[in-house]
């Protein structure tokens, strides 16, 4: 009630800003104000007031803030919607050479809009969206007094990602093997354009094979196309492809064993994106704060292939190694936080060791250094002498979950577990969230 909020000596707020990732609804959110309250809606994006010309950029603003007091006058009040603030509210003197003389006039001409708001009785509420976090715009923006509200947008939950699959398998034709729940376990942290895309391209799979209604199949196909990327189509040899397959039941074998929260739900030997196979997991439920015991899991799962190709040929490939991205790569990357920022090493190091690195503080010693390529190593050492046992221990497992991806070529979730199923192994996981 504006006339409470008055009375009390209190103030409306003018100005609400939406922080999250791309593609979480803020627009929508923006829209959904203004419809709910009945006001027009001045839509507008930052780079629009961005300009070569001196002056430009605050002529435009003013211009938007002229047109919204008219709005306000006649239609009871307006809602100024700016998406990607950001565009023009860096901290000035940012840049290569600072800042421009254009883009302080704009931020300026911005503040001093928002501070008439502020001073007079219009009727005129500020919503802006960006990408970006708060620390990376202007000290003077976020000033209290000007974006009083700081609403931050996040990707849907589990609950959450199921209800927006429901609405968009609404709209189009679906069979019944569409199953919203499986579907929303697979998307973890997919936003809600991510899930309207893979919809979307689930429709143009099934349209292609001339079918009216889409499967399951068809979402899963696009789920890999929205995540992994379109097939290749390179041809491995058969030597490769027999190679690949051990590679990847290594990954999915003490994943689905090993792993306490995630499920192992693809694994495939068709080429994508540069990769000759991959085995997708995914935990059961958001994580934000993984343990000790969830970090070695993950690190046992990325040395799992080059403990698969040593059991089976006593040599490994280059497919292990091989910059970003590669198995031993993300291993090491994991290893070193454990023991560089987390204090998990077995040496008991303790303290936060890779700032001097990334922000030029005081570098460790050297001999604390070999304290931690030490820890490093054995961690990894570990985790490779433990999936080997397991591997050499259940090699015929190994041999037959291989063979049934030189079979397939591709395995889903269902097809996973029934290997196991047949060998009466069960994965080491948390029950799953209800939704």
């Amino acid at each position: 009630d504006r006339n409470m909020v008055k009375a009390i000596g209190g103030k409306i707020v003018k100005g609400v800003i939406l922080f999250g990732p791309p593609g979480c609804g803020k627009t929508y959110l923006a829209k959904a104000m203004a419809t709910e309250a009945g006001f027009p809606f001045i839509s507008k994006v930052g780079s629009e007031f961005v300009t070569m010309w001196v002056g430009e950029g605050g002529k435009k603003m003013r211009d938007m803030f002229k047109e919204a007091r008219a709005l306000a006058k006649t239609e009871g009040g307006c809602i100024i919607f700016i998406d990607e603030i950001d565009a023009f509210a860096r901290p000035r003197g940012e840049g290569q050479a600072g800042s421009s003389n254009s883009e302080n006039a704009t931020i300026n001409q911005f503040l001093t809009e928002m501070d008439g708001l502020r001073q007079h009785e219009n009727n005129i509420v500020v919503i802006a969206a960006t990408n970006s976090n708060e620390d990376e715009l202007d000290s003077a923006i976020m000033r209290a007094g000007r974006f009083d509200r700081k609403i931050h947008v996040t990707r849907p939950n589990l609950k959450e990602r199921k209800q927006l699959f429901d609405f968009y398998l609404s709209r189009v034709k679906a069979d019944s093997s569409a199953n919203s729940e499986i579907l929303a376990r697979k998307a973890l942290w997919f936003s809600p354009s991510d899930i309207e895309a893979m919809i979307r391209e689930a429709g143009l799979v099934a349209s292609r094979e001339s079918r009216n209604q889409i499967s399951m199949k068809d979402l899963s196909e696009a789920y890999d196309r929205v995540i992994f990327g379109m097939k290749s189509n390179i041809t491995m040899t058969e030597k490769e492809k027999r190679w690949t397959a051990y590679h990847e039941a290594g990954h999915a074998i003490i994943g689905y064993l090993l792993h306490p929260t995630d499920d192992v739900i693809k694994a495939t030997i068709v080429p994508r994106k540069g990769s000759l196979g991959m085995v997708a997991r995914r935990p059961i439920e958001e994580l934000y704060c993984p343990t000790k015991e969830e970090l070695m899991a993950d690190i046992k799962v990325m040395v799992a292939a080059y403990a698969a190709e040593k059991v089976k040929f006593g040599t490994t490939s280059q497919g292990v190694g091989g910059g970003p991205g590669s198995d031993f790569y993300n291993a090491i990357h994991v290893a070193s936080y454990m023991v560089q920022s987390y204090g998990m090493g077995a040496s008991g190091l303790v303290g936060d060791f890779s700032f001097g690195h990334r922000w030029g503080l005081h570098e460790p010693s050297e001999k604390t250094k070999e304290v931690i390529d030490h820890d490093i190593q054995k961690i990894l050492k570990d985790c490779i002498d433990e999936v080997t046992q397991i591997l050499s221990q259940k090699r015929d497992l190994l041999d037959y979950f291989a063979e049934e991806l030189l079979k397939k070529d591709e395995l889903e979730y269902d097809e996973i577990v029934a290997i196991f199923d047949k060998f009466n192994l069960k994965p080491v996981t948390r029950p799953p969230l209800e939704i």
